[in-house]
């Protein structure tokens, strides 16, 4: 079944307990936002109405009810607040805006309205073919101006779906080209869901909810895999096969448990006290009935205790690695069980002509055993479940799911926030998760001013010969590096940029830039005729230290190419780590002290973090850690107006925390 016909079916069951069309609240929100900023009077909106930033004064601004009022009638929230074209910065006090549009605020947000108006103009005469080319005026990546705001208007003329990547990937479901154009994608998808009879009674809204619940429930049945044991049958040429041909057909007894994506382990029956490990495989669909090829009939069922009913057979597609061994395990029972030892005292068990699964530690061990017999050294074999990173992060499961999604979906992220956020640590255990029970690689680079395009891609470097002559050598950076590693890899491989904003990213990164964009696509490098591809199994991810720089300083191409996901200082993270780690520090005094200074500077982009608190002797070190690294900090932010800080001096909440008898134990 394709995902076309996937996508149809699961319309037929989801409708039975699902919304077609949109609620009562969110109606009303959408029709709020129509009648506080009339299509009609676009022109007459001013600064203020429109900008973000500046709630004191307006609190449900244009952008304000775009971003986040109507949330639920469609996303559009991520990165930063310039995607808007312009934006109040609280702590500078003055509008930040693309210059691009204009050399003052002014002028800047003028060129806004014009586009916003002649796209409203031109969506009125039922002139969608020039929309796109109207929105590069202004912002040529700016997904919130392209969709968002024609779909609150036009309902019925535009889906609440702003994300290129998601359009992208829905017309793919629906076996479609994507046109160039953000709006153009997203006409397009329109069309073709409104030719579907199945979908006659949904508006906009739930096509949109529809997409998103279909993609999720994709996400959910490959989240979880498992691990097999398949024998190969008397007879059955699977070296020829796996040696032929990179994917194909493998009959196993009916089993509803196995899903696309479970990772499988071929063996063979060399006599009839060995058995042998041939190659790993995965899972490249669900079994499926349907008529045995004459070749497999006359070979698998040459084997006279495997003749049964031929329904209660079902044929999986495999693909394998093409990479053969012969790890051999001893046989001692002679009926439905083998046991093996894999040299520690590993213990398996294969049913006889019907396939299982392992549990995950056994699996782990196996696979270990495995993948270093066929030249995979070293990964990351333990199990690290999602449930084992909210353990350790302590962040919300909902919310590392959709972390985890994005970097599935992306495959390149950046991880945002002011100092202390704890961003390296959570970029370090999604590393762990991603590539749990793989023979994938993680590596960390940290970026720097001086860090150039040789350090990172390649570089001529002077190489000293046999007689200490000085030649020069096109050597590979940091990620060439990587990259060629996890060529080799079958699992996916991390590599986590720290502080990727400190460095001239657009001069580092060069034709990775193009490359990070169009991953299926290669390109000759700079200094060399090598061509060169991002591997399908690299993942990146970044940590962007917000203190620094801020993130609308970050180059345009650049911030397009990765999903920007934000933390903040979590208060109940820093509860939640001193109770499991039983450090006898209470610190909710601390807490109230944080949120007193953080609402003091009122700036998210350098409010103060948790990550410095997060010590097992807190009691002891406190002073020094608020002395020598918090107010040194506040001193620097507030220059020319230390007054304010002055209440946040150690003398003067040192007797507040004291003062509480529960923030230490004794």
């Amino acid at each position: 079944m394709s995902k076309k016909e996937e996508f149809i079916e699961y319309v037929k069951c989801w409708r039975r307990d699902h919304p077609t069309t949109i609620p009562n609240d969110l109606e009303i929100l959408r029709q709020r936002f129509n009648s506080d900023f009339p299509k009609e009077k676009i022109s007459e909106l001013s600064l203020e109405d429109y900008a973000l930033g500046n709630r004191e004064k307006n609190p449900n601004s244009f952008c304000q009810q775009v971003e986040f009022d109507t949330h639920g009638i469609g996303s559009v929230s991520g990165g930063s607040a310039i995607k808007h074209g312009i934006f109040w910065h609280h702590f500078s006090q003055e509008y930040k805006y693309i210059k691009s549009l204009g050399d003052t605020p002014e002028n800047a947000f003028n060129k806004i309205k014009e586009v916003l108006n002649s796209l409203i103009e031109k969506v009125n005469l039922g002139e969608f073919d020039s929309l796109d080319e109207i929105l590069d005026q202004v912002a040529p990546k700016n997904n919130t101006l392209r969709i968002k705001p024609l779909a609150l208007y036009f309902p019925d003329h535009f889906l609440p779906i702003a994300q290129p990547k998601h359009l992208d990937n829905f017309l793919k479901i629906l076996e479609s080209q994507s046109p160039p154009g953000t709006i153009a994608k997203n006409i397009a998808l329109l069309k073709i869901l409104r030719s579907f009879p199945e979908l006659k009674d949904f508006d906009t809204w739930g096509m949109m909810c529809i997409l998103y619940d279909f993609q999720k429930s994709e996400m959910e049945s490959t989240k979880e895999s498992q691990t097999w044991i398949f024998e190969v049958p008397e007879a059955f040429d699977i070296h020829s096969l796996i040696q032929e041909r990179k994917d194909f057909l493998f009959p196993v007894l009916e089993e509803p448990k196995i899903r696309k994506n479970d990772k499988v382990l071929l063996c063979d029956l060399i006599n009839d006290y060995m058995i042998r490990f041939i190659t790993i495989s995965s899972v490249l669909d669900e079994p499926r009935d349907i008529d045995f090829p004459q070749y497999y009939q006359e070979t698998f069922f040459r084997n006279k205790k495997a003749l049964k009913k031929q329904e209660d057979w079902r044929l999986v597609w495999l693909e394998a690695d093409t990479r053969l061994g012969s790890l051999n395990i001893y046989k001692k029972t002679e009926k439905e069980l083998y046991s093996g030892i894999l040299n520690l005292g590993i213990e398996i068990k294969i049913s006889t002509f019907k396939n299982f699964s392992l549990s995950a530690n056994l699996s782990r061990q196996i696979k270990d055993k495995i993948h270093h017999y066929f030249g995979f050294n070293d990964g990351n074999f333990d199990t690290f479940s999602l449930e084992d990173l909210r353990q350790k992060t302590s962040i919300g499961s909902r919310q590392l799911a959709q972390i985890v999604h994005a970097l599935n979906r992306k495959k390149q992220i950046i991880l945002t926030g002011a100092p202390g956020s704890g961003k390296t640590h959570l970029a370090q255990n999604l590393a762990k998760h991603l590539t749990s029970e793989t023979d994938g690689l993680i590596e960390t680079i940290q970026l720097h001013p001086a860090y150039t395009y040789e350090d990172f891609i390649q570089g001529l470097r002077p190489i000293a010969n046999d007689d200490g002559q000085l030649t020069y050598k096109m050597i590979p950076g940091r990620f060439l590096d990587f990259c060629d590693r996890a060529h080799n890899r079958t699992g996916k491989s991390v590599l986590i940029i720290d502080e990727i904003n400190r460095a001239n990213l657009a001069s580092v990164f060069g034709e990775l830039l193009y490359l990070l964009e169009y991953r299926n696509q290669s390109i000759k490098l700079a200094g060399s005729d090598r061509t060169f591809s991002i591997p399908e199994n690299v993942y990146i991810i970044g940590t962007m230290n917000t203190a620094d720089r801020s993130i609308a300083l970050v180059d345009h191409a650049l911030r397009r190419r990765f999903a920007f996901i934000e933390l903040r200082p979590d208060y109940d993270i820093l509860r939640k780590w001193h109770d499991r780690e039983n450090t006898g520090f209470n610190p909710d005094s601390l807490i109230k002290i944080l949120e007193k200074v953080n609402e003091a500077i009122n700036d998210k982009h350098y409010e103060i973090g948790i990550s410095f608190f997060l010590n097992r002797d807190l009691k002891n070190n406190i002073a020094d850690i608020w002395e020598l690294e918090i107010y040194p900090y506040l001193e620097e932010l507030f220059y020319g107006d230390l007054k304010k800080i002055e209440p946040f001096c150690w003398k003067n909440i040192e007797v507040e925390i004291h003062h509480d008898r529960d923030s230490f134990d004794g």
